[in-house]
């Protein structure tokens, strides 16, 4: 009899912890989802003012340049318009990334695919990285036939953080950096090497690698 009456009681209190594990487990599950959405977006802007720093650095050294010439050719002239018209377009594109990021809904950002050439797109992006760094050795491959379909501005942001990265931690007269760019049947590979301090092992963990189709 005492066994009868103690059945419900036993259930109930099962039931009841269940409900109570549940509900530690949605509530850790939010916590670890808002954490996750506070760390995408101070990777995002952390990342996104370092972006704006590269073409203002290389819009700065050009300007100094081109005041401190005694003469300036039409080449050169050419070359630093050119090169301050991309700047200036970069940061636009930067300050559009800034604006849509209040329109982020679904915690990624916006990809605005379009076809590319690597060729010219390695030219532009590493004339400014040796214009921003004079003291860099760097040399690139690209052996391509077809064009990338990709966001110029995501990909530009990386580009310019490998070199970046490569050359602070980088000692100096060790400031070397050669890039690869090769296509095989179905995707394209990027090499990025220096003579740099590399990753240690404790933050390998913090390297995420992704394929996308």
């Amino acid at each position: 009899e005492v066994y009868r009456l103690l059945i419900p009681v036993v259930l109930g209190i099962s039931v009841l912890y269940i409900i109570l594990l549940s509900i530690v487990y949605l509530i850790y599950r939010n916590i670890n989802n808002n954490n996750r959405l506070y760390r995408l977006q101070y990777d995002f802007i952390n990342n996104l003012t370092h972006e704006f720093k590269t073409p203002v650095s290389v819009i700065k050294i050009a300007g100094n340049n081109i005041k401190s010439a005694q003469s300036v050719t039409d080449e050169e002239r050419f070359m630093y318009g050119r090169i301050l018209d991309q700047e200036a377009d970069k940061l636009n594109n930067l300050m559009n990334k800034l604006l849509s990021y209040a329109q982020i809904e679904n915690k990624s950002i916006p990809f605005k695919g379009e076809w590319i050439n690597l060729h010219e797109f390695c030219e532009e992006i590493f004339k400014a990285c040796r214009i921003k760094y004079t003291d860099l050795m760097l040399t690139y491959s690209v052996e391509v036939t077809d064009e990338l379909h990709t966001d110029p501005v995501l990909l530009a942001s990386v580009f310019h953080n490998l070199v970046d990265n490569a050359y602070k931690y980088s000692a100096a007269g060790q400031r070397i950096v050669h890039v690869e760019i090769q296509q095989t049947k179905k995707n394209f590979v990027m090499i990025f090497s220096d003579k740099g301090i590399g990753i240690a092992k404790a933050e390998l963990k913090s390297v995420h690698t992704f394929k996308k189709d």
